[in-house]
């Protein structure tokens, strides 16, 4: 039986800034991957494209493939780990405002993150943990930005 997680925040960003947060390799390397470890990005960002981030210090590594790009909506990819042979998917949704219009209290978009296809419960509680550390740190950033406009 599979198993899938799925975890919804709410960033202090316009979608098409929550958008350039989740695809650039430069900020993506600032929040998505242990804070410990400096990582390298490479992204071919469009369906069907490759992607992988590494770490020559924690010796770690995972790739996969884009299967829905939809700027700045939706986007889709398959996750491996460079040392498993389990690929599990991975899907984030982007709900909420536009740069324009926002009101007084700025713009605000909800991130609804699917991840599924894993192959037992630990799997998928490691990244439970993973993925709310990096959110955390991607908030972070965002509020800060948020606050030095």
């Amino acid at each position: 039986m599979p198993y899938e997680l799925t975890i919804t925040r709410s960033f202090p960003a316009s979608r098409e800034v929550l958008w350039t947060a989740l695809t650039d390799p430069a900020i993506l390397s600032t929040w998505y991957w242990p804070e410990a470890f400096e990582a390298t990005w490479t992204l071919d960002l469009r369906d069907g494209g490759r992607w992988r981030v590494e770490s020559e210090a924690a010796d770690m590594a995972a790739q996969g493939l884009f299967t829905a790009v939809e700027p700045p909506e939706r986007i889709a990819y398959t996750w491996k780990w460079d040392d498993e042979d389990i690929d599990t998917h991975v899907t984030m949704r982007l709900i909420g405002s536009a740069d324009d219009g926002a009101g007084a209290a700025g713009p605000s978009t909800q991130c609804v993150l699917s991840h599924f296809d894993f192959e037992n419960e630990n799997a998928r509680d490691d990244h439970i943990q993973g993925w709310n550390d990096c959110l955390d740190r991607l908030e972070t950033q965002l509020t800060h930005r948020s606050a030095t406009r």
